[in-house]
C-alpha cells in the first residue's frame, strides 16, 4: 500500500484542482465508504466521523465549513473488481 500513496496523493491533488467529476460531500452531509476507501487527509479543524455497517462506513464531515472531496482511482482496484474511493476533508473556501 505504501507504494501507492504517492500516485494516490498526486491524483488526488490533480483531481482537487481540476473539479473532474469529484463527488462532494457538503457539511454535515454523509458518505459512504466501501471496505477498502480511505479517508487520506483532513485539513486542521476538519474532521468526519465514521461508524462501521458491516463492510462498510457511513461517515459525516463534522464542521460547518469543512467538506470531503472524493475521486476513485480506476488504477487501483483492492479487490480486483470496484475501484478505491480516496477522500480528502478540507475547508470550504469562500
Amino acid at each position: 500500500m505504501r507504494r501507492h500513496l504517492v500516485p494516490v496523493l498526486a491524483v488526488l491533488a490533480v483531481a482537487l484542482f481540476a473539479g473532474a467529476s469529484i463527488a462532494r460531500a457538503r457539511p454535515y452531509e454523509n458518505f459512504t465508504l466501501e471496505e477498502h476507501d480511505k479517508i487520506i487527509a483532513e485539513t486542521p479543524g476538519c474532521f468526519a466521523s465514521c461508524t462501521v455497517m458491516g463492510t462498510r462506513r457511513n461517515c459525516t464531515v463534522k464542521d460547518f465549513d469543512c467538506k470531503a472531496v472524493c475521486t476513485a482511482l480506476q488504477e487501483c482496484k483492492p479487490d480486483g473488481l470496484r475501484p478505491m474511493k480516496v477522500c480528502a476533508v478540507i475547508r470550504e473556501s469562500k
